[in-house]
């Protein structure tokens, strides 16, 4: 269980940097 969680937990820290560098992207673009 523990394990899974830390598996969820680093999904979750690698698709908020992803969203950050869209973020910065779109604010380069606008």
């Amino acid at each position: 269980m523990e394990h899974l969680m830390e598996q969820t937990l680093e999904k979750i820290t690698k698709l908020d940097e992803k969203v950050d560098r869209i973020e910065n992207k779109l604010d380069s673009v606008f």
